[in-house]
């Protein structure tokens, strides 16, 4: 999840495009505008604790940037913020509290 998250961080999607997608995604269960963290922010929190996996494509070269059409890559970002969701839901309160400690360090998910 973590180069999808850097490789969408890098595209040209408009922030309120990417907030419609992750808040499609979540269900409307956690929207980061409503805690103050734009979209970038919330995606740039999330890349740092999101360690790079092995790309899955056969033949796949990390140097490579890949090639993905539209409609896979949305699919593809769908599916990873459904399948993290939880772990970011129960996060949040962990990072209010850190935020109101003085400490705007996101937490390991």
């Amino acid at each position: 999840m973590g180069r999808d998250v850097r490789l969408l961080l890098e595209s040209p999607l408009p922030d309120k495009l990417i907030h419609t997608v992750w808040l499609a995604a979540v269900g409307e269960h956690f929207d980061p505008t409503g805690h103050g963290i734009d979209m970038r922010t919330w995606l740039h929190e999330i890349a740092e604790v999101c360690t790079e996996r092995a790309p899955r494509r056969p033949g796949f070269s990390t140097g490579e940037q890949p090639v993905v059409p539209e409609a896979e890559l949305r699919e593809s970002f769908l599916a990873e913020i459904r399948t993290a969701s939880s772990a970011l839901s129960r996060a949040v309160p962990e990072r209010d509290m850190n935020m109101s400690r003085g400490s705007p360090t996101p937490t390991a998910v």
